[in-house]
């Protein structure tokens, strides 16, 4: 088992801890969660989780910080194109 970090996330859309500070991280990954368990409806715990829940969960979360970063107007781009 393996764990979701703030770190995980950074570095998939390459940005710093001072550009998205921790509690704003952790924000994120929690939501990202609760996303998984709704849609797979088991219990998941981001710290203590599966190889592939750790992908989900990093990858919604790192869509949800360059949401967070960009006020939403990125999810405005993606729709239009």
């Amino acid at each position: 088992m393996v764990g979701v970090s703030g770190d995980d996330i950074r570095d998939v859309i390459n940005v710093s801890s001072a550009e998205v500070p921790d509690a704003k991280i952790l924000k994120m990954i929690k939501r990202a969660e609760v996303t998984l368990e709704l849609e797979t409806s088991k219990e998941i715990d981001y710290s203590n989780c599966t190889e592939a829940e750790k992908e989900v969960i990093t990858v919604l979360s790192a869509i949800y910080v360059i949401c967070y970063l960009t006020s939403g107007s990125i999810v405005v781009r993606i729709c239009v194109q």
